[in-house]
């Protein structure tokens, strides 16, 4: 209240003034720049009205929550009793030097999504992401409903009869998985490299054979050396989120429907998202780039908080002794 009477009393006691509106000449237009705050698109994909609302703005934050929960219900044959459950959530970090790192989100937009075929405005769901984004986030993940596609790509060290290691590279395109290793989009425990695909290995006696050894993954493991090839979420405790360059990535949502839902404009050329009914989280592939050995050895938390207070916010203690490098 004193800052807004600040304000307000030079505007009470400000002299009258008069003014004529004169409209902006061809040439003082062409040295203007700007872009309209808010924008609003509609369009009418798979027999649904969708009508989303653009935000033109830049923001970074730095946040923790002591919990997330969406889509607390019951399904049938399903241990979890959420679509999302993430514990000591977090946006942003602290480096080793002390600094505040923030998330970076651009263009954040709100999309609502109706069924008027019948003749009313049936609610179907709602989705709120961004145009661009990228930097850490922290979380323990009890259960996941969504899209959260790590590429596993790099340093990958095979032990010779459990003893000799190896240096190799590897990659592999993980996925949301059960307990067993088969995809599992729903309330999800666990990532990694689904049965039945490949982990492609490169060949050290390269050209004496093939470039890459494609090594299959059956039941969480792979078919030569039985490494594992599934790993619980809460695994990776921070994940940096953006391409392999470090660039901010297209394509992070999280939305709400009562049915089906398959979002992002194709008109527009947007990548088309397919959701199920719940809550549904979209980490876009591509956008957490781990090597294997990374993968096997997880990723410990970063620091969210100044002080340990014991809460799981603190930097894991392998930074601090130099067995885990921090990001750069």
């Amino acid at each position: 209240m004193r800052v807004v009477g600040y304000l307000l009393v030079p505007l009470l006691f400000a002299p009258v003034v008069h003014g004529d509106l004169q409209p902006m000449s061809e040439d003082e237009l062409a040295l203007t720049q700007g872009q309209a705050f808010i924008g609003i698109d509609q369009y009418n994909q798979d027999g649904l009205d969708f009508t989303r609302l653009n935000l033109g703005m830049d923001i970074e934050i730095v946040m923790n929550a002591d919990e997330i929960v969406f889509g607390e219900y019951d399904i049938q044959g399903e241990a979890q009793g959420a679509d999302i459950d993430f514990k000591n959530y977090a946006m942003g970090y602290i480096d080793q030097h002390g600094e505040v790192r923030p998330f970076e989100m651009k263009d954040p937009f709100l999309e609502w999504v109706y069924d008027r075929s019948n003749g009313q405005d049936d609610f179907v769901g709602f989705r709120f992401g961004f145009g661009e984004s990228k930097g850490m986030m922290s979380m323990d993940a009890h259960s996941l409903t969504g899209n959260i596609d790590v590429k596993i790509e790099g340093d990958y060290t095979y032990h010779l009869f459990d003893i000799f290691p190896i240096p190799l590279t590897a990659s592999g395109a993980s996925q949301l998985l059960d307990a067993q290793g088969n995809p599992d989009p729903v309330r999800a425990t666990m990532i990694g490299l689904p049965n039945g695909s490949a982990f492609d290995v490169n060949n050290p006696f390269y050209p004496l054979g093939p470039e890459t050894i494609a090594i299959s993954v059956d039941n969480c493991e792979l078919s030569l050396g039985g490494d594992p090839m599934c790993f619980p979420l809460n695994t990776f405790e921070s994940m940096l989120i953006g391409d392999a360059d470090g660039n901010a990535i297209e394509g992070l949502f999280q939305s709400f429907q009562t049915r089906g839902v398959t979002w992002g404009n194709t008109a527009a050329g947007e990548t088309q998202v397919a959701t199920g009914p719940g809550a549904f989280f979209n980490i876009p592939r591509g956008s957490v780039n781990i090597t294997p050995n990374e993968a096997r050895a997880g990723t410990p938390r970063l620091a969210t908080e100044f002080i340990d207070r014991g809460v799981g916010r603190f930097e894991h203690e392998n930074y601090r002794n130099g067995s885990v490098e921090y990001p750069e």
